[in-house]
């Protein structure tokens, strides 16, 4: 057991993390989402902004801005509802409270249903909800 004051280390954590790579582009200044991975090209979700918040990783934070910017553009329209509410939290974490109400916004209004504001995993403009 650990008390308050000592930290027990898992030495397979550390191990796994020290394998973790970051891909970064020196020249477009942002994080691939993967090898190969082309600018703009459509994505699911903002998995690739969760190194800023709550990763924390350390960068630029113009390298930051330019994740999320980026991102924002490539999800598509039909992700998960917490990919807007990281990109509310990352673009609040960087001071662009605009952009974090915008984005605060777009994680839940398009998932309420009236007439008793129930919520839906599912955007009601989704072209998957079945309609």
């Amino acid at each position: 057991m650990c008390d308050e004051n000592s930290h027990e280390t898992n030495d397979k954590w550390i191990e796994i993390a020290e394998k973790i790579r970051i891909i970064y582009d020196e020249a477009l200044n942002y994080h691939p989402q993967f090898d190969g991975y082309e600018k703009g090209t459509e994505i699911k979700q903002a998995d690739t902004i969760l190194i800023g918040y709550p990763l924390q990783f350390p960068m630029n934070e113009s390298t930051r801005r330019n994740d999320l910017n980026f991102y924002v553009a490539a999800t598509r329209k039909s992700g998960p509802a917490m990919t807007y509410s990281m990109f509310a939290i990352n673009y609040l974490d960087i001071g662009d409270k605009s952009d974090a109400n915008r984005m605060l916004e777009r994680s839940y209004k398009p998932f309420i249903r009236q007439p008793f504001n129930v919520w839906s995993e599912v955007d009601e403009g989704d072209e998957f909800a079945g309609n």
